[in-house]
C-alpha cells in the first residue's frame, strides 16, 4: 500500500492518472455508440467490442481512492505509519464485498526494470 500522492503535479501525476485508468478499466463504462457514427470503422469496431464486453464492477460510487488503512488511531483520524489503499471497491451486488487495489507504475525506483511487464 502506498503513501499519499505528494507533489503529484510536479511529476506529471503519473500515479494518480494510473489509478484513474484502473478505476475506469474495472468499471468498464459502455460507450455511446450513437455518438460514433462519423468515426472510422476501426474506432466503431473497438467501441462495439467494448459495448459487447461483460459489465464491470459496481458503479462510480463503489470506488474510493487513497483510503487510509490505520495501523493506529481510528478510521476518522488515522495515526502515522498506516498504509493507504490506492483503490477500495465495495460492490457486493457484483460479488465483491471488499477489494483493496494497489497501483504500481513499475518505476526503476520501486523495482528493477527487468521485472516490469512492459
Amino acid at each position: 500500500m502506498g503513501n499519499p500522492a505528494r507533489g503529484a503535479g510536479r511529476t506529471g501525476a503519473s500515479h494518480p492518472m494510473t489509478v484513474n485508468e484502473a478505476v475506469l478499466a474495472l468499471l468498464r463504462p459502455k460507450p455511446n455508440l450513437s455518438e460514433l457514427t462519423v468515426e472510422p470503422a476501426d474506432v466503431r469496431a473497438a467501441a462495439q467490442a467494448a459495448f459487447d464486453a461483460p459489465a464491470g464492477l459496481g458503479t462510480i460510487a463503489s470506488y474510493a481512492t487513497e483510503v487510509a488503512l490505520p495501523a493506529t488511531g481510528t478510521w476518522a483520524n488515522p495515526g502515522k505509519g498506516g498504509a493507504q489503499a490506492d483503490i477500495v471497491i465495495t460492490a457486493p451486488e457484483d460479488g465483491v464485498p471488499l477489494l483493496f487495489v494497489e497501483i504500481d507504475n513499475c518505476s526503476p525506483r520501486t523495482r528493477s526494470p527487468a521485472s516490469c511487464p512492459f
